[in-house]
């Protein structure tokens, strides 16, 4: 039996176009695989951040609230501070004249007398009589150990007579402090003969 090849040849199918065809189509795949694998973590890391600004932000609101809380404490503890120096400053100014009095008495020697005192504004003038002017600048002396009482001088001093005695006046010029800071707090002693000496 006799065989006729009308075709020719043995025709070779090419198979080089299905092949790029599927090596695309896993290309775009693998691009797409890609690219829903970076949005995912993206959207999960754009989701945790979120979540995470959430936090600050409450944080933030609590932080802003005690911070309030500690500005109205520290307001209030200044209103108490200027309420107790108020307090503190109208007890000095109470109590100050009678310890100033208290210690212009207590200063004044046994040979001395005060005939006049006269406060003017944050100023004490004494007038007065010694003996000598040695009881007279002993007195000086006590006046500046008191606490009230500070900053004597001596204005004038004169003698005359007194019932037939010649004695010494004298005109002294202090400033007084009523909160208590105006002594030097000189050590003093009076000696029998009523000179002055100091420690």
């Amino acid at each position: 039996m006799i065989k006729v090849n009308l075709l020719g040849d043995d025709t070779v199918i090419d198979h080089s176009g299905t092949i790029i065809a599927i090596l695309y189509s896993l290309s775009v795949l693998a691009v797409g695989i890609c690219c829903f694998l970076l949005f995912s973590v993206t959207s999960s890391r754009i989701g945790q951040i979120s979540a995470e600004t959430d936090e600050l932000k409450v944080k933030l609101a609590k932080l802003k609230e005690i911070t309030k809380e500690v500005r109205l404490l520290e307001d209030k503890k200044k209103e108490l501070a200027n309420k107790l120096s108020i307090m503190s400053q109208l007890k000095q100014a109470k109590s100050g004249p009678v310890r100033m009095l208290s210690d212009l008495n207590d200063s004044v020697p046994m040979r001395s007398w005060l005939t006049r005192m006269e406060e003017k504004g944050k100023q004490l003038q004494l007038t007065g009589i010694s003996l000598d002017d040695e009881t007279t600048a002993f007195f000086m002396q006590q006046l500046e150990r008191s606490n009230h009482i500070g900053k004597v001088q001596l204005e004038e001093t004169s003698q005359i007579d007194q019932k037939g005695v010649k004695v010494k006046q004298f005109t002294l010029k202090a400033g007084v402090n009523y909160a208590g800071e105006g002594g030097s707090k000189k050590g003093v002693e009076q000696s029998s003969s009523g000179s002055a000496s100091v420690k």
